[in-house]
């Protein structure tokens, strides 16, 4: 098997290719929202409080579904998208009926795109207590990456030096499907010495056999995205010895909604069309006053200070309390379906290299940009299909394919966007 961190390095290399110019930034404190993303490890032996019964008799009970939550996370810049969906096979323990494992980076999965061939290391899970699912360490590729759950049950109080981080994360058991809050795994940076909470997002689950994985998001339809957040680092230029402030950076792109949550919404590879990233950005809406977006990465790494997170300043409001920086609100016009962007509503944070502090532009380089959300279904609107309408097909990043293949595809028939497999 071809070596991950080998491959880590090549995707770090390139991205180096396109990183931030050096312009001027405003450094501040960390805020609150920032705390208990990281924790320096002591040790590097893991030590599972509650093991799996390893060495026993695993008994096959079918095939089930797997949605990406480890890798994207912890290798920038590779082909794999956040929740991104494969078939895997399930086992139950014949001497624990709670124990589950799954070998989660199989032959179906998108790992054999990068590697050539699966992984080998089994995932380990229990589900005797539907409310606090917990699991062994997660070796993938020998060993290469491990993440640990941070809760007790997986020894990871033992190692690092603030417990908190390594408290009250569990997955949860419903109909069938095993799903995570977001952060409830960490990554073992071995090179830093630290753990770095991954699947910022939440979109790591499991559907047992038997169940379908419900969706978590229903596409609203494609919108112009005026990239303004990262747009001022890439886009200034220096006339006559200064610096000078660029313009936002203009695409197509899919925009979808979340079905648990109808005021949050997310755009689909934002950043794509500019830079190998394949990450989402989920905006909250829920007052649209100003809207929230939590710390969340970009895939952006740059040469010197590594990968880059965003989140917006609103996310650093205490509960009950309202956002009060009236220039750095971001809103949402229910009339027009229109999320307007003002300059330096967001903040840079470089989780790895330098987690005690943010950054914004210069007032003088940033500027505003915005999303206009398609007339094909804005949030709160009401879609009116057209069935004869010749279908558009786009793939899960938003990109228009003239001639699709076998595969999940985002399908527009006039007034009306779904995802379809095509045969």
């Amino acid at each position: 098997m071809k070596k991950l961190y080998t491959l880590l390095a090549v995707a770090a290399c390139a991205a180096s290719a396109s990183a931030i110019n050096s312009v001027v930034v405003d450094r501040q404190a960390v805020p609150a929202a920032l705390d208990n993303r990281c924790a320096a490890i002591d040790g590097i032996e893991y030590a599972p409080a509650k093991a799996a019964p390893v060495n026993g008799q695993w008994n096959v009970v079918g095939t089930g579904t797997a949605a990406e939550g480890f890798l994207y996370d912890a290798m920038y810049e590779m082909p794999m998208v956040a929740g991104q969906q494969w078939e895997i096979t399930i086992e139950q323990s014949a001497s624990d009926a709670n124990w589950y494992r799954t070998v989660f980076y199989n032959d179906n999965s998108p790992i054999v795109e990068l590697l050539g061939e699966g992984d080998t290391g089994y995932f380990y899970f229990n589900i005797g207590n539907p409310q606090k699912v917990y699991s062994d360490p997660y070796l993938v590729g020998g060993g290469e990456f491990t993440f640990y759950q941070r809760c007790k049950e997986s020894g990871l109080s033992d190692m690092v030096q603030n417990p908190a981080f390594a408290e009250g994360h569990y997955g949860k058991y419903e109909n069938g499907v095993i799903s995570f809050e977001a952060g409830t795994f960490a990554y073992h940076n071995k090179a830093e010495k630290l753990l770095q909470a991954v699947d910022k997002r939440g979109d790591l689950r499991i559907a047992l056999p038997g169940t379908v994985m419900p969706a978590k998001w229903q596409p609203i339809g494609m919108s112009v995205w005026e990239e303004a957040i990262l747009a001022p680092f890439f886009t200034a230029k220096e006339v006559g010895g200064a610096l000078v402030p660029g313009a936002p950076l203009v695409s197509d792109v899919m925009v979808e909604r979340s079905v648990d949550n109808a005021n949050i919404i997310r755009i689909v590879t934002p950043w794509l069309k500019y830079y190998e990233s394949h990450e989402t950005l989920v905006i909250d809406l829920s007052n649209p006053k100003y809207a929230v977006i939590d710390q969340q990465p970009t895939g952006f790494v740059d040469s010197q200070e590594g990968p880059i997170d965003i989140l917006s300043a609103s996310a650093n409001v205490a509960p009950g309390q309202a956002f009060t920086e009236t220039a750095k609100m971001i809103k949402f016009d229910a009339a027009t379906n229109v999320v307007s962007f003002p300059a330096n509503c967001c903040y840079v944070y470089y989780p790895v290299t330098d987690p005690e502090h943010v950054f914004t532009v210069k007032d003088e380089l940033a500027f505003a940009g915005a999303l206009r959300i398609g007339t094909e279904g804005g949030v709160g609107s009401i879609v009116v299909e057209d069935t004869n309408a010749a279908p558009e097909y786009f793939n899960l990043q938003g990109i228009r394919v003239a001639n699709p293949e076998s595969g999940l595809y985002i399908v527009r028939r006039g007034n009306k966007v779904s995802k379809e497999l095509v045969r």
